[in-house]
Order: C-alpha cells, then sequence, then structure tokens
C-alpha cells in the first residue's frame, strides 16, 4: 500500500459522505494537487523513518459509515498537510503569492506554537466550506510522541456527538494503544485524532470534532490574502 492510494481511499469514502465535494483538492496520476502545488505530496520532504503500517481501510470505511448512520455527521472540516520547513515566514509568503493568483483565500489560525504556523487555504463564506490546511513546521520537538505525528498528512470532519461519545464510538472500532488522543484548550475538548498510522514516512490522521468546535471561530483567523 502506498501512500498515495491509502489517502485517495480515504478521500473518496469522505467524497461519497454528506457535505463531502471539494474543488480545492483532487487525486491524479499519483499525485495530490491543491491550489498550492500540482503533487502536494512533493512537500514532504523530510520523512519519518517508523516503518509502514496502516489500520485497514476496510475498517476505516466502517466506522466512517457509523458515524454518518448516527445522524450526528456534519460534514468535512479540512483536509492538512503537516510538513517541515527551514523558515515559517518564507513558506507562508510563498503560499501566499501562489494563492492569491486563484480564487481562493489564506487565512492564519491564531496559535502558540513556536514551531508552526495554521495555514488554511479556501473561502471561509459559507462558515462551513471545506478548506486545505497547510502547516510548515521547524520539524523540532522533544516530545517522545513527536515522530507518531510529524510529519503527517490529515483528515478533519465535524459532528455533533460529545467527546465521551466520540471515544466510545472510536474505540468500538480501533482498539490501538493512545488511540484516541483529544485535543483540548483551557481543559476542553474540541477533537479527537485518530492515528491511522504510517506510509512512506508520513503519518496519516483522521481528526473528528466534537459539538464543542463552534465553526464561527474561523471569523477569529487573520486573513492574509
Amino acid at each position: 500500500m502506498q501512500l498515495y492510494d491509502y489517502s485517495l481511499n480515504l478521500f473518496t469514502t469522505l467524497q461519497k459522505m454528506p457535505k463531502g465535494k471539494s474543488d480545492l483538492i483532487s487525486f491524479k496520476d499519483s499525485a495530490i494537487i491543491t491550489p498550492l502545488s500540482d503533487n502536494s505530496l512533493d512537500l514532504f520532504e523530510y520523512r519519518t523513518k517508523l516503518r509502514d503500517e496502516v489500520i485497514q481501510q476496510e475498517l476505516v470505511n466502517n466506522f466512517l459509515k457509523d458515524i454518518v448512520d448516527s445522524g450526528k455527521y456534519k460534514g468535512i472540516n479540512h483536509i492538512g498537510f503537516c510538513y517541515k520547513v527551514d523558515n515559517k515566514n518564507t513558506e507562508v509568503k510563498r503560499i501566499c503569492e501562489i494563492v492569491k493568483k486563484s480564487d481562493f483565500h489564506v487565512y492564519e489560525e491564531p496559535s502558540n506554537n513556536k514551531a508552526a504556523d495554521w495555514i488554511f487555504v479556501g473561502n471561509i463564506e459559507p462558515i462551513d466550506s471545506i478548506l486545505i490546511e497547510f502547516i510548515p513546521h521547524l520539524g523540532t520537538s522533544k516530545e517522545k510522541w513527536f515522530k507518531y505525528w510529524f510529519p503527517n498528512i490529515h483528515f478533519d470532519i465535524d459532528t455533533d456527538f460529545s467527546p465521551d461519545e466520540i471515544v466510545c464510538i472510536i474505540r468500538k472500532y480501533i482498539k490501538s494503544p493512545n488511540v484516541p488522543h483529544p485535543f483540548q484548550i483551557n481543559g476542553i475538548t474540541y477533537f479527537h485524532t485518530v492515528r491511522l498510522g504510517c506510509l512512506q514516512g508520513v503519518n496519516i490522521n483522521l481528526c473528528i470534532s466534537n459539538r464543542n468546535r463552534d465553526l464561527n471561530y474561523r471569523k477569529n483567523w487573520n486573513k492574509l490574502v
């Protein structure tokens, strides 16, 4: 299994789900095409040394089907690429220069993370539009889990589950250690990350938000272009 094939299968599954269509990303000839690149897989010049191992696609598909059938699925939030750069400012400037030639915009989500910037491409009108995220990262962290997260491609979806409900449905299908991993701010969990595995030195994650994440938070982002 190749990184492209696994990502394509997951993207195809999400495209078939309600609110799954996006003109920001496409797959063709082993390339992932976005407004930033004819093949965004080329962003992953640096790759982890973890061995190839992923959760079976059929299991992931059944898991996602269960979420949709629950009636609490709201749609794709974004698809993201986290990758190593030597200089964040230079990379953000490059993203802006490319995207401003298109009909899309560039937004920066405020963050205290000094090693990375959270950059989104697309349009936030309507507020629930699907976006592409680019996270230029300096590739430095002393955390022992870092190699299991960096670099990564992630698929982020919105739901109306409570945090506890998300944990319950994830553990029904996926028994991996440290899954799911909650993302919290001031003690409030906004989404859980399911690590699907690693292929060709790139980690693959599925992020599932809960009802605590309000899409109107996008209005607080800085519009760069």
